[in-house]
């Protein structure tokens, strides 16, 4: 008898049961005694017989040996014997333990481990939770899809859920941790995944949260994985429509980013973009969804949170979110009552976002006041094709967008556009669009010109105080006032240095006109009297040109004026980017304009207090000492009469 007792879990072992049932003729041996596991042992082992055998003993009770880490990888026909002979029953519960563990410093990290893993050397237990889990949620869990399939057809229930039954707190096996329930739930959700506990968690929860490559699923092919899947939920879509607990409104408490937000099955399917699961769950229903309904729908879809999007691409990710879209507006979901234009900015799906301009989604805004505006939002994020997009199907540039963002509350898509221009590097510019933006901006007839910022700025002084060229430029060219305010001015206009492209401004034809000599009035005279490093137009060569001299190389009078009443000093020389005589050396702005022949230019100089003498010196200089220069024989009569006192004092003996 002993060898026979010995061979006995072997045999098991190998589904043998010729030595079982020699020992379950003897009726003095009670195997319930001397061998409490066997049962358990051969369903390990997917024994079948030896599991049938075993099952038929009236004094063994082997529901008190199975843990849920045995019955989860249970195959279908030891599952099928155990449900029929009263071992398991369909409806069976089983309390199940998540362990997470900490860190350094005493900091969760993600670490879990099941109720499997008797190893807990990877780190001081920092948490524990035991909770009752259904069998059909149990097989979800595990991928045993067809296991949880038998269970339903014969005839398991589908409205059920887990429920907690006590935190603890560290190695705490009593039930004395509840004043550490609150930090364990919030740690708990910090770390949590998607096969561990969740509050209201019901078995089509759980199969709309299983993914592909657990341990289970992985001897299956993609497609033979999907397809069970998919057969799964159809049943349990048809099961649970017929229950009168309505199960299928049932509210799950799913962790998204730390926090708990109530997800019913269909709206979980939404947030996870499953599309097959969306159109079953829909069919399933008996009235068609609301406008309320349909909008909370819609804003599930358009929110996937990057914890489950599973590894899709971010193309895919935004089909699945159309084929989501069109099946709740088939169901009765309204897209123009959503904000899922502004979603779809904030994720930027573009794809997305094309769909819903195609199907006659409005660009403006939905709602109240206080909702979100597309074109703000898409200016803030730099999203500048989707921007130009909403501009040529009439959005409105001027409503305020309300609800913060990188420019703080309530911004118009003028201020959103310019904050998110001036926060760009110069490599990240993507000027070609950006200003057919700006041009999209000035059709639709946004506003250019109230202050932004709390009221410290105009568009334009914005744009100058933080050297977007192209968009000052563009403003000029569009005769945006700044309001010539120099309180405006502030920051680095108002330094001891002037903007390096200032001069490109005065340089720049299109710039140049009332607005832009309004702006160079207001300048401090520390700014007019700077020099700023430019490039020569025929050489790689870099000078230092004064705002005077950009005027003065720019042929710009009226600019050269405007500097002069700011303070700028007219005798200071200056290089200019134009070929000068000597270009080795800077010459004074009056000689430069008489060279270049620019007497306007040159008679408001003289006027501004010019000194003369530097005309004299160029007569002297030139060859010959006695030929009067080309300059002097072309200038006009009105302005050689302003430097005739000078030429006639300091002018050869045998000139005229």
């Amino acid at each position: 008898m002993c060898v026979a007792l010995e061979r006995a879990e072997p045999d098991c072992a190998q589904d043998d049961v010729t030595t079982l049932k020699q020992l379950q003729e003897i009726d003095t041996l009670d195997l319930h005694r001397r061998f409490p596991a066997l049962l358990r042992r051969a369903c390990e082992k997917k024994a079948l017989q030896c599991a049938v055998a075993l099952s038929h003993s009236s004094s063994f009770y082997p529901f008190q040996l199975f843990s849920a880490a045995l019955v989860k990888q249970l195959d279908r026909e030891t599952l099928k014997v155990l449900i029929e002979q009263g071992e398991l029953h369909l409806d069976s519960w089983f309390e199940v333990e998540d362990k997470w563990v900490s860190g350094e410093w005493g900091e969760p990290w993600n670490g879990w481990q099941d109720d499997s893993d008797d190893n807990d050397s990877v780190g001081e237990i920092y948490g524990r939770l035991k909770y009752w889990k259904p069998l059909l949620i149990l097989f979800i869990d595990a991928h045993n899809f067809e296991c949880a399939e038998f269970l339903l057809e014969a005839g398991a229930r589908t409205d059920v859920c887990e429920w907690a039954s006590e935190w603890l707190a560290g190695g705490d096996s009593e039930g004395g941790a509840q004043k550490y329930d609150s930090y364990l739930q919030l740690s708990h959700r910090r770390h949590w995944q998607i096969t561990l506990f969740c509050p209201g968690k019901t078995p089509l929860h759980s199969l709309l949260l299983s993914v592909r490559g657990s341990p289970g699923a992985l001897s299956l092919t993609e497609d033979e994985w999907y397809a069970q899947k998919f057969r799964l939920l159809q049943r349990i879509v048809a099961v649970a429509s017929k229950s009168n607990t309505q199960c299928l409104e049932w509210q799950s408490s799913i962790p998204v980013a730390g926090l708990q937000t109530e997800m019913c099955s269909l709206s979980l399917a939404c947030f996870l973009l499953q599309v097959e699961a969306v159109v079953e769950l829909l069919a399933a229903r008996e009235a068609a969804l609301g406008r309320e309904e349909g909008a909370r729908l819609i804003a599930f879809a358009m929110t996937p949170g990057p914890t489950y999007t599973f590894g899709r691409s971010h193309r895919e990710t935004q089909e699945r979110c159309i084929a989501v879209l069109k099946a709740l507006a088939e169901g009765g979901a309204d897209l123009s009552a959503s904000s899922a234009l502004y979603e779809a900015c904030m994720v930027n799906a573009e794809s997305v976002f094309d769909f819903l301009l195609e199907t006659g989604v409005s660009p403006k805004r939905v709602g109240e006041i206080c909702s979100p505006v597309a074109l703000a939002v898409c200016m803030q994020y730099r999203r500048w094709s989707m921007a130009e997009k909403l501009l040529s199907r009439g959005t409105d540039p001027n409503e305020a967008h309300a609800c913060g963002g990188v420019t703080g509350s309530r911004v118009l898509a003028v201020e959103a556009y310019l904050v998110a221009s001036a926060r760009l590097l110069l490599y990240e510019r993507e000027t070609e669009l950006q200003m057919k933006v700006l041009e999209g901006l000035a059709r639709a007839k946004a506003d250019f010109k109230s202050p932004i910022r709390d009221g410290k700025y105009t568009p334009l002084s914005f744009a100058i105080e933080f050297r977007l060229t192209e968009e000052a430029e563009f403003l000029l060219r569009h005769g945006v006032s700044m309001g010539a305010r120099p309180d405006l001015l502030e920051g680095r206009l108002r330094e001891s240095h002037a903007s390096p492209w200032l001069n490109n401004i005065i340089c720049t034809p299109s710039c140049q006109g009332p607005e832009l000599e309004k702006i160079l009035r207001s300048l401090p005279a520390s700014v007019v009297n700077s020099p700023t490093k430019v490039f020569k137009t025929c050489f790689c060569t870099e000078v230092l040109e004064s705002p005077l001299g950009a005027a003065l190389a720019a042929q710009y009078s009226g600019g050269l004026k405007a500097l002069i009443e700011a303070g700028a000093n007219v005798n200071v020389a200056t290089r200019t980017r134009r070929v000068q005589r000597d270009p080795t050396k800077p010459y004074a702005p009056l000689l430069l304009a008489f060279e270049t022949r620019q007497w306007e230019a040159a008679k408001i100089l003289v006027q501004g207090g010019a000194d003369t003498k530097c005309v004299r010196e160029m007569w002297l200089e030139s060859e010959g000492e006695t030929d009067t220069p080309a300059c002097l024989q072309d200038c006009p009569a009105t302005l050689l009469s302003l430097i005739r006192p000078v030429l006639t004092a300091s002018a050869p003996s045998e000139s005229g």
